[in-house]
């Protein structure tokens, strides 16, 4: 398969859907809690659902479709107070971000790729990570210099991590995802991902688990289980002419 002529577009896809998206995350979280990060981070399918009709005909604006993303993102916010009221205790509270922090991580979150280009998932990923690769350590030698490289080797791991895994290996799923379900469905994995943050701090770090983890947990399967059903619209039987 020819690639150069699609160089010059995954050019421009890197630099606006991963290389400014992910500075202006990293930006971002110096100045809001994760928990605050992680609801914003939410609410890509909100955003997706909003804009995605008005570039794919595929994609429409249904009842059902509004109903699971809104529970969804409520189960997201019912498990932020319940990560909340596990670290701090009993009464629940609420991270207060700066309010730049929060406006940034919105506007990175949601410049995050949703649109199938028609090529192969691999092909799509390597092309937006590896100008955006390019990208970021142009501007970080350009802006940064001399760079100083991390010294603890748990840091190289936990680049490795998010490298191959959390960007590499992720950003594959997604591009097939995309290519089979559609932009707004894709997004639904941004619910999960509190839910399994909360559920993983209770088995590593001994996190007490509250009434409110399970409420969300079941919020969220049930919103994306609600967009992913296929609703049948309800067919009367015809009157019989006598």
């Amino acid at each position: 398969m020819e690639i150069r002529p699609w160089l010059g577009v995954f050019l421009l896809v890197g630099l606006f859907n991963v290389a400014v998206p992910f500075a202006l995350i990293s930006w971002s979280e110096q100045y809001i809690g994760s928990g605050v990060a992680s609801i914003l981070n939410s609410t890509v399918p909100l955003f997706t659902m909003i804009i995605s009709p008005i570039f794919l005909r595929d994609e429409r604006w249904t009842l059902p479709k509004f109903l699971g993303l809104l529970i969804g993102f409520s189960g997201v916010v019912v498990l932020f107070f319940a990560r909340n009221r596990a670290r701090c205790g009993p009464k629940p509270v609420g991270s207060r971000g700066d309010a730049a922090g929060c406006v940034i991580i919105c506007i990175g979150v949601d410049l995050r790729p949703s649109q199938d280009h028609g090529l192969s998932p691999r092909i799509q990923s390597f092309l937006q990570l590896a100008w955006a690769t390019v990208l970021m350590w142009g501007f970080t030698l350009l802006v940064d210099s001399p760079v100083k490289l991390p010294h603890l080797p748990l840091t190289w791991v936990a680049l490795l991590w998010l490298g191959l895994l959390g960007s590499c290996v992720a950003y594959i799923f997604f591009f097939s995802l995309l290519h089979s379900i559609g932009p707004t469905k894709t997004t639904m994995v941004t619910y999960v991902l509190p839910l399994v943050g909360v559920i993983l701090g209770a088995i590593f770090l001994k996190e007490q688990l509250y009434w409110q983890v399970l409420l969300g947990g079941a919020m969220i399967i049930s919103g994306i289980a609600i967009v992913n059903i296929k609703w049948r619209p309800v067919q009367k039987p015809a009157l019989s002419k006598e």
